[in-house]
């Protein structure tokens, strides 16, 4: 025998719009507009039958689901996203049987008041690469929180709007997202893709202008240091400088193509009477098998500088790990009275 089962919770203004399982809860969270709730199956026997006894407890009484699309399972949580921003729903530290829900959306709350009712209900998200992707289709925005870091990354923008979102992993263990589109197209996002469908993908790096600790003091700079890693394809590297006037100009550029190796040295012969100390034929420089460093001279004199790192060809790549520069500081008063208010 078949029969219908129904829950029961307040507020019928208040529409279902989300249903999930909450992660090693083994209950089920119930997403509401204004509202969620935990959904606890219990059963109950007489004689010798059993009936399913569900127990309801609020959650949030004031923070609610825009739809069922923005739902992803984070870890060991549940990510969301309503009127009041992203919100995060899981246990509270220190208390393995509370179940909470607190926001993550602080630091957007200015570009979360640009959206519009039509982006609330036609957002939808998906966690990926350790990231929870919430899509704007209208807006053909996508506002990204990393989960590994704690942070928002910025706001991917794209050519066209994307509806709807599905992660799947492949024979080989690969992770994979397939995006639907509001042109009616669906496409397939991975590592091993090197083109946007079918067009060179541009990497660009541009770091913050440092002016060495004092703005007010001239700076003539003198060596500078790269390391990266995994390189494919073509890398280049312009360091650009503004000089007293503000006037900003390229000071050094190089290129690094393919993944060039760091070679082999060697320390040589050093001889002492008949007897030879120190033989060592080749030594294989090696910080590790896929890193590659570079170092240089500029010489030139500026107030600000700024790196800019860049793969514009196809099937190009880069992974910087760290810059370093040392530069000499001139006395004060070299500053262009021409600029001075």
């Amino acid at each position: 025998m078949v029969a219908d089962i129904f829950i029961l919770i307040p507020i019928a203004e208040d529409q279902i719009v989300g249903v999930e399982v909450q992660p090693i809860a083994d209950r089920i969270v119930v997403y509401k507009t204004k509202s969620s709730y935990l959904v606890q199956l219990d059963t109950v026997s007489f004689g010798n039958y059993t009936l399913l006894d569900p127990q309801y407890a609020p959650i949030s009484t004031a923070v609610g689901c825009s739809s069922q699309d923005t739902i992803a399972v984070v870890e060991n949580d549940l990510f969301y996203f309503g009127r009041d921003g992203i919100y995060v729903t899981g246990y509270e530290p220190n208390f393995l049987n509370i179940i909470r829900t607190n926001e993550v959306s602080f630091r957007v709350k200015p570009y979360l008041d640009l959206l519009s009712q039509d982006d609330f209900d036609t957002a939808c998200a998906v966690y990926f690469d350790k990231k929870y992707i919430l899509s704007f289709p209208l807006r053909k925005e996508m506002l990204v929180y990393d989960r590994s870091r704690g942070c928002f990354v910025g706001i991917w923008r794209l050519p066209f709007g994307i509806r709807y979102m599905k992660k799947y992993v492949d024979i080989d263990g690969n992770e994979k997202l397939i995006l639907g589109t509001d042109d009616g197209k669906v496409y397939n996002f991975n590592a091993s893709i090197n083109s946007d469908n079918g067009e060179i993908i541009e990497k660009r790096l541009k770091t913050n202008k440092t002016s060495f600790g004092d703005w007010t003091t001239m700076n003539t700079v003198g060596f500078f240091y790269f390391l990266f890693r995994n390189i494919v394809g073509t890398t280049n590297v312009t360091i650009t400088l503004e000089d007293r006037e503000g006037i900003t100009s390229a000071i050094k550029t190089f290129t690094i193509t393919g993944a060039e190796q760091a070679g082999k040295t060697g320390y040589g012969i050093d001889p002492y009477g008949t007897a030879e100390y120190g033989l060592s034929n080749y030594y294989d420089v090696s910080i590790a098998s896929d890193e590659i460093m570079r170092w240089g001279t500029a010489f030139k004199t500026g107030k600000l500088m700024q790196v800019e790192v860049s793969s514009t060809e196809s099937n190009s790549n880069f992974e910087l790990l760290k810059i370093a520069v040392t530069a000499k500081k001139h006395s004060r008063g070299t500053l262009s009275s021409s600029l001075r208010v």
